[in-house]
């Protein structure tokens, strides 16, 4: 499971160079990836979040270099991997069908060239997944049915619908308000009791960490971000902060109707990932700056695993071979962030 959620390193750095073609940039997106807290937490956690996000990437990726059918694969492969993947595929097509409309001038052309691109992204994307689908329309027969779109149609309760629109609209802005505003989580009233008891102030910390935007950034990044997000970007393809930043979030705050303490446990990771590799290549700060955000980011990373190797018995039983997961994590989080690092000053590669 490590190796599998370490590839969105891999698929980060993929997704940064094809958004700007600098070694520079792409070093930088590494080293704050390999910094960033929600990547020391989910590395060896047992949900595949970070593998649909890393598929994800790729299919962004493909969609900026207009692979189409792979992009679509790419998605299926999300999908496949984790029902957050279905979330993130509608503004993958939207935004695919931005870049290709605006090479043509052409409102006919441009209509011609809008249905190509959903039907080669649909086709790669039902390559993938169209058994699957079949296998859940039968399964149907027998009354069991997909609980993914009863989320959306909840206000915090569960996959119980929203008993009113103002219900429905009130979780949304909890989960607006948990999710993207620095330490909301940890100052509201949420999980001060849990399964088997009160749990204490440094686990709700280190738990914010896992249910709050700025907090999975780390919050240096987080400033940084929401500098170059609101600063329009020359160098990155048209529409990409538009489409795959704001529409994606808009999607995740209408969907997330499960609960109403923030988005992290659900679909926030794949968002935060993906901001983390747009700041990184959006902007131009200086080598010092880079590393000293890195460094802020790692050590925040770090304090989250000390707080759940030392705290965590509060919630569930720590034994020698969690303790030993989340030493694998830590090194392999330090050695991606050397490699960054090691690339980022060779002095023969001239930066552009």
């Amino acid at each position: 499971m490590i190796l599998t959620n370490g590839l969105v390193l891999l698929a980060g750095a993929a997704l940064a160079y094809a958004l700007k073609p600098s070694l520079q940039r792409t070093g930088n997106a590494l080293i704050w990836l390999s910094a960033a807290p929600v990547i020391m937490i989910n590395l060896d956690f047992t949900w595949t979040k970070l593998l649909a996000t890393a598929f994800f990437m790729l299919s962004a990726t493909a969609v900026i270099k207009r692979h189409l059918i792979w992009a679509g694969v790419w998605a299926g492969m999300a999908y496949l991997s984790h029902p957050v993947g279905a979330l993130l595929t509608p503004m993958l097509v939207i935004f695919a069908v931005h870049l290709k409309s605006g090479e043509t001038q052409f409102q006919y052309s441009r209509f011609r060239c809008a249905l190509g691109t959903i039907f080669e992204f649909i086709s790669g994307w039902l390559l993938c997944t169209l058994p699957w689908l079949i296998y859940k329309i039968y399964l149907s027969f027998y009354g069991i049915h997909d609980a993914f779109f009863q989320y959306m149609l909840g206000d915090g309760r569960g996959p119980i619908p929203a008993s009113s629109w103002g219900t429905w609209l009130a979780c949304r802005w909890h989960n607006t308000w948990y999710s993207f505003i620095p330490f909301t989580f940890f100052k509201s009233e949420y999980m001060k009791v849990w399964i088997e008891g009160p749990v204490s102030e440094p686990m709700r910390w280190g738990i914010a960490y896992a249910k709050n935007l700025p907090a999975g950034l780390g919050h240096g990044v987080f400033l940084a971000a929401i500098w170059f997000t609101l600063k329009p970007s020359i160098v990155l393809p048209v529409g990409f902060r538009r489409w795959m930043i704001a529409g994606t979030s808009v999607v995740i705050l209408a969907y997330g109707g499960f609960a109403s303490d923030g988005l992290g446990r659900n679909c926030l990771e794949p968002l935060i990932v993906l901001w983390v590799v747009y700041t990184a290549v959006a902007n131009n700060l200086p080598r010092w700056l880079i590393y000293f955000i890195a460094i802020l980011s790692l050590c925040e990373a770090f304090s989250v695993r000390w707080i759940g190797l030392s705290e965590g018995k509060e919630l569930l039983p720590l034994d020698l071979e969690c303790t030993g997961l989340g030493v694998i994590s830590v090194i392999a989080g330090i050695s991606a962030l050397c490699i960054g690092i090691i690339e980022y000053r060779k002095k023969d590669i001239i930066y552009k």
